[in-house]
């Protein structure tokens, strides 16, 4: 075996690193779990490839904690923290483990799992949820990544299914694949939807209920191939639908997309936890709960928040612009007993950044 030795400067390069590292760590661990955890989130958020993993985005901190430490009782702590972080930006089924311990419950979905679980391709998977509400169509986040809440829309994933399997589809809706139809006249569930501003659930309760006339297209399989007639689409919403309103100005999604939050995974929490309000209320044609918030809701929060959009629809200037002036500053992000709620802050803390173009815009 042939020995080198190692030079002043590999070693002073080598301590120096090792320096840098430690001194990081200290900081970021002298913050508290919180500390702790706001770090984990922001490496899981820079791991955006669809490919990459918990062991990729957390390197040597995940394989301690899952292998050398994963039953070390001095480890609790840091393993429940990157085991809480591992599960709100991936997803696991419930026989899964994570760091030693089961996962139990599926907390999310991804569209990729979600694919898998209903038997329906990504990309007309993707579709439905969008118009069902659940994802947002510019979502830029990887399928393996773009994840929803399992619980809450189990019963929605069933529905799919349910309603465009080959028997239930010919069966159900009286309609062949033989009979086919032409595109004049005729339109998708998605389509439907849209043009009469009403829930996806909505449309597919019709089909049930045998108030549309529904056929499939002979060249296309599954949810993608069903046809509505638009004249019986028509006739139910004048029936059903045209009257119905929902309370409120706008849903908490539609007001998240509206301020530039439609990809924060926090923002909601600012409703859960009170600091921003919304109520609680039935869709009159979709008969599904949602928040919802009234105009003065909506002032309150511009009025206490402010985040790039509503800086960006105020004053006009780019939204990169206006992150890197506020991050320029210093100015943290809004946090309430140690929670994290993403790219928000509070106004009073950032407005004096833009006073300047607030006055030009207004002379």
């Amino acid at each position: 075996m042939k020995l080198r030795s190692l030079s002043t400067s590999e070693v002073n390069d080598d301590w120096r690193r090792r320096h840098a590292a430690l001194s990081a760590g200290f900081e970021i661990v002298s913050r508290g779990e919180d500390g702790v955890r706001n770090a984990l989130d922001r490496l899981a958020l820079e791991a955006n490839n669809g490919r990459d993993t918990p062991k990729a985005a957390f390197g040597q901190l995940y394989g301690k904690l899952s292998i050398d430490f994963v039953k070390d009782p001095a480890f609790t702590v840091f393993r429940t923290i990157l085991r809480d972080c591992i599960l709100d930006h991936w997803e696991y089924a419930g026989t899964e483990v994570v760091l030693g311990e089961p996962v139990g419950r599926r907390h999310f979905h991804s569209l990729l799992s979600a694919s898998k679980e209903t038997g329906f391709s990504p990309r007309v998977l993707n579709n439905y949820l969008v118009e069902a509400g659940v994802l947002d169509a510019n979502d830029p986040r990887p399928e393996p990544r773009r994840l929803f809440d399992a619980i809450k829309y189990a019963d929605l994933l069933k529905t799919l299914p349910a309603l465009v399997g080959p028997i239930e589809m010919q069966s159900a809706m009286g309609a062949t694949r033989r009979e086919g139809v032409p595109d004049e006249g005729w339109e998708t569930i998605n389509l439907a939807a849209k043009r009469k501003k009403v829930g996806v659930n909505a449309v597919i309760d019709a089909i049930r209920a045998g108030a549309v006339t529904v056929g499939v297209e002979e060249d296309q399989r599954g949810y993608n191939a069903i046809r509505i007639l638009m004249t019986s689409v028509d006739h139910w919403h004048a029936r059903h639908g045209k009257e119905a309103k929902p309370e409120g100005a706008m849903s908490v999604a539609e007001f998240a997309r509206s301020v530039g939050q439609h990809n924060n995974r926090y923002f909601l929490k600012l409703f859960e936890t009170g600091h921003a309000s919304a109520m609680s209320a039935m869709h009159p044609v979709t008969r599904r709960k949602q928040r919802r918030m009234t105009d003065q809701q909506i002032a309150a929060f511009r009025e206490k928040f402010a985040t790039t959009g509503t800086q960006h629809s105020e004053l006009g200037l780019s939204k990169k612009i206006i992150l890197d002036t506020i991050r320029a500053a210093g100015i943290q992000e809004f946090s309430s007993d140690g929670q994290n709620f993403g790219q928000v802050w509070l106004r009073k803390d950032v407005i004096h950044l833009f006073a300047s173009e607030d006055r030009r815009r207004a002379g």
